[in-house]
């Protein structure tokens, strides 16, 4: 009987032996870890002391032969939970992009300075204020000139001379026609030269019309004042067309030609997209600064662009054709990794070599072909997943 209960002892003793080594063999092969900071490795839970995020336990299985040590499968669940989409590695045109800070500025070939045509008194401004449209045939000033009156009544006087002395008519008409061109040179239009000789009397105000579209950027003068033939009274911009002003900074000039052409979008018209050719470089770097002025010119037909808006100019250059990915798709750290779809769940890291890159694609070099299907959205958690099923990211030689 006594033997009975050693040997009893004796097996009690053996089980409890085997699951306590069973124990220690289970945490041996498991540890915590921070599921964004692979590096953080603790034998107990606990916060990271990187991020603060909770420790979380991982399992560290034993490869075989047959494991790939950089491939995971995910079931439908976890690739919904995180949210993995894919896209195709394909050919297509990519080019380098600068992107430029400018502001709309009026085109000054469309600046068109409106002066007086006689001395006088401006009687009346039918413009009375800056930033007002104007069209063509619309009635500016009206002017009260002693001198273009006084060659109104030749003129008309001219006229009656035809009745009176039938037998010199020739140089009666000479006369007329003599009256006649300088009526025109004071600025009166071909209509209003009709009207006097139909009326037959002498207008004390002359009203004068514009023969430009466009809005008046200066107004340089006011109802009474006096006025000397050429002195400037309007300023008056054609805004069909404009001017986006940029600096470019003088190693980026180099990109830049005559055939450029940028892509331009409107602070407050974010919906729609220009094209604007280059139209002038500064010849010389302005003082104090290491940048140069460069303006693009864009048509403006319907006047919706107003000078003083803020523009953002994209300029695309070094324009090839290439194997391209998403940028969303890299991995960066010591090596530019992504993961890529090699059947329905299972994926992929591998290392690639990247090369010009604007802000959506970027150059395929080595490690991907055509064709291949890489994770663009959800690459992190997958790499988070791999951390947690295979212990910590090894390195590749894929």
């Amino acid at each position: 009987m006594k033997a009975i209960v050693n040997i009893a002892l004796i097996f009690i003793l053996l089980v409890i032996f085997s699951c306590k080594k069973g124990e220690q063999q289970h945490e041996a092969n498991s540890y915590y870890t921070c599921p964004m900071h692979s590096t953080v490795r603790s034998d107990k839970p606990g916060a990271c002391p990187v991020c603060n995020m909770a420790l979380v336990k991982v399992e560290q299985q034993a490869e075989t032969h047959e494991d790939n040590a950089s491939m995971i499968m995910l079931d439908e669940e976890k690739q919904a939970l995180a949210n993995i989409q894919l896209d195709t590695v394909k050919f297509t045109t990519i080019s380098e992009q600068t992107t430029l800070s400018g502001k709309v500025a009026p085109d000054e070939n469309k600046l068109t300075t409106i002066t007086a045509r006689v001395k006088g008194r401006v009687d009346k401004l039918f413009v009375r204020q800056e930033g007002e449209r104007i069209s063509n045939g619309q009635a500016l000033y009206s002017i009260y000139s002693e001198e273009l009156l006084a060659d109104e009544n030749d003129y008309l006087s001219a006229l009656k001379q035809r009745d009176k002395f039938p037998g010199q008519q020739s140089t009666v008409d000479a006369l007329i026609e003599s009256g006649r061109k300088k009526l025109l040179l004071w600025g009166m239009t071909e209509q209003q030269v009709k009207n006097l000789e139909t009326v037959g009397q002498a207008s004390t105000l002359l009203t004068y019309a514009s023969a430009y579209n466009g809005f008046v950027t200066r107004l340089l003068i006011n109802e009474g004042e006096y006025t000397e033939i050429g002195k400037p009274l309007f300023q008056i911009v054609d805004l069909n067309s404009i001017w986006i002003e940029t600096q470019v900074y003088a190693d980026e000039i180099k990109d830049l030609n005559q055939q450029t052409v940028a892509v331009i979008t409107i602070e407050g018209i974010p919906q729609k997209v220009f094209k604007g050719k280059i139209v002038f470089e500064n010849p010389s770097i302005q003082e104090n600064s290491k940048v140069n002025l460069v303006r693009f010119r864009i048509d403006n037909e319907n006047n919706i662009i107003k000078p003083g808006m803020m523009a953002r100019v994209t300029i695309h250059h070094h324009e090839k054709q290439a194997l391209v990915i998403p940028k969303s798709a890299l991995l960066i750290g010591k090596m530019t990794m992504v993961w890529v779809e090699t059947e329905p769940g299972m994926y992929e890291s591998k290392t690639i070599h990247t090369g010009i890159e604007n802000k959506t694609f970027v150059e395929v070099l080595h490690g991907l072909e055509e064709g291949d299907k890489v994770v663009t959205s959800g690459a992190y958690l997958l790499n988070s997943e791999f951390i947690l099923k295979k212990g910590s990211v090894k390195a590749h030689n894929h």
